[in-house]
C-alpha cells in the first residue's frame, strides 16, 4: 500500500509539473515555493458542504504486518463513524472478520483481531491538489491480534502516532488508502510492522459522501528558510557481507532560492542493524552539506553534496564475530522529492547506491527510506516544482 501512495505522488507531481499554476502563473522548474494560506478541506454531499454530521460506514480490507515475527494478518473489515461540518471526522467502531494469515511466520494460531484505541478522531487535509484524512487515536490508532509464537501466547499490538489516510472520490463515495509504518508489542518485544489498507466511505443518508480541498496560492521562494527533515533511513554495506543500520534520522537547515538549501546538522537515533552483533557510534562528516533541486526522470531529486568541507559521510563501527570493524560510507544521494500531505515535501530514497571504504567495488552502498521535509512555522505550506 506504500507503493500505491508514492504511485499517486509520482503522478501527482508529473501532473503538477506539466499545467500547474499559481495566482501569478506557471511554476519555473526546480524550485522551492511556499504558501501562507492554509488549504482547507471539508466532507461534502452533492457537491456542497455537510450542513449536519453524517452517519458513515467504511468497508475494504486491513492487513497487519510485524516484521520481526514476520506475519501478515489480512481481513475484511467494517468500520463505523461520522463525517462532520468541515473537516472533522471519526471512527466509533470496527469489525474485523475472516481474518487469515497471508503469511504466517512465527505464529502458529490467529485469534481475536480488532482495532484498539477507539474512538478515532479524523480531521481532513487538503495539499498540493490531493485530499487526506489524519486519524488519532486515544492512544494511537492501530490493530491486534493474539499470536501464539516461540511457544507463548500473546497479544500483538500493532500501533502508530497517526494513520494518513490518501482519499479520492469515486463512484460509491471516497476510496481512502493506508500504510503506515507501526510499532508491534508482542509480550517484552518491540519491533517495527505496518498496518495496509484500501476501502471506501460511505454516508448512509444524504446522498454520496465527497471530499473537496482549496489551497492558497504558492510564490517561489526569495530567500532562506529555516527547515527539518525527520524519518526513517536504512544504510546497507556490503564491506563484510551484507549488513544493514536502520535508524531514525532529523536534521536541520535551509530551503533557499533557486532550488538550494543546507544541511546543517545530522542525527541519528534509535539505530538497529542486521550483520552486526552491536553497532558503535555514527560520526556524521563534512557538514555543513549543500543540496540543490534538478530534475530526474520527469520527476524532482535533491543532489546532496559537499558544502567545501568535503564528501558528505557516515562513518559507523560494527562488531562481527568478536572483531570491531570500521566502514564510511557517502552520503551524496539524491532522493526524489515528492509533494505529501500536511503542507510538507517527502524525500524518497529509492536505493540510492554509493561508495563504501570497505567495499570491492564501487557503487555497493545503498541509502533507501523516507524524510519528510517540514514546513516551518513562518509558512503555511512548502512544495517543489
Amino acid at each position: 500500500m506504500r507503493s500505491i501512495y508514492r504511485t499517486a505522488l509520482v503522478t501527482l507531481v508529473l501532473a503538477l509539473a506539466a499545467s500547474a499554476v499559481t495566482a501569478s502563473g506557471a511554476y519555473a522548474a526546480q524550485e522551492w515555493y511556499t504558501s501562507s494560506t492554509p488549504a482547507a478541506a471539508e466532507w461534502q454531499q452533492g457537491g456542497k458542504a455537510l450542513s449536519e454530521t453524517r452517519t458513515t460506514t467504511w468497508k475494504g480490507k486491513v492487513d497487519i504486518s510485524d516484521s520481526v515475527l514476520e506475519t501478515t494478518v489480512e481481513c475484511e473489515g467494517a468500520g463505523e463513524g461520522t463525517a462532520g461540518i468541515g473537516a472533522a471526522g471519526k471512527f466509533t467502531a470496527w469489525t474485523l472478520s475472516k481474518c487469515a494469515f497471508l503469511k504466517a511466520g512465527a505464529c502458529s494460531k490467529l485469534e481475536n483481531v480488532k482495532a484498539v484505541d477507539l474512538p478515532w478522531s479524523t480531521e481532513l487535509v487538503y495539499s498540493r491538489g490531493a485530499a487526506h484524512d489524519v486519524v488519532k487515536g486515544e492512544g494511537g490508532p492501530g490493530f491486534q491480534f493474539t499470536c501464539t509464537a516461540f511457544g507463548i501466547k500473546f497479544p500483538d499490538k500493532c500501533t502508530m502516532p497517526t494513520l494518513s489516510a490518501s482519499l479520492g472520490n469515486a463512484t460509491g463515495g471516497v476510496n481512502a488508502s493506508f500504510s503506515p509504518e507501526a510499532t508491534c508489542v508482542f509480550g517484552s518485544m518491540k519491533d517495527s510492522g505496518r498496518v495496509e489498507g484500501s476501502g471506501v466511505i460511505e454516508a448512509t443518508t444524504g446522498g454520496k459522501l465527497e471530499v473537496a480541498g482549496k489551497e492558497g496560492p504558492f510564490t517561489k521562494l526569495s530567500s532562506s528558510v529555516e527547515v527539518k527533515r525527520a524519518g526513517k533511513l536504512t544504510l546497507e554495506d556490503q564491506g563484510w557481507g551484507k549488513t544493514s543500520i536502520t535508524c531514525q534520522v532529523q536534521t536541520t537547515g535551509t530551503i533557499e532560492a533557486g532550488g538550494k538549501g543546507k544541511i546543517n546538522s545530522y542525527s541519528a537515533s534509535g539505530c538497529t542493524s542486521s550483520g552486526c552483533e552491536s553497532l558503535g557510534t555514527l560520526t556524521v562528516i563534512n557538514l555543513p552539506w549543500k543540496t540543490e533541486l534538478h530534475e530526474r526522470e520527469g520527476l524532482i531529486d535533491e543532489s546532496i553534496v559537499s558544502g567545501g568541507s568535503g564528501t558528505p559521510q557516515l562513518r559507523f563501527s560494527c562488531v562481527q564475530v568478536g572483531v570491531k570493524r570500521e566502514d564510511t560510507c557517502g552520503v551524496n544521494v539524491s532522493p526524489f522529492m515528492l509533494n505529501g500531505p500536511l503542507g510538507n515535501v517527502d524525500a524518497l530514497f529509492e536505493e540510492n547506491r554509493v561508495n563504501c571504504s570497505q567495499d570491492t567495488h564501487e557503487g555497493e552502498g545503498a541509502w533507501s527510506g523516507e524524510l519528510v521535509v517540514e514546513h516551518p512555522s513562518s509558512v503555511a505550506e512548502i512544495a517543489v516544482e
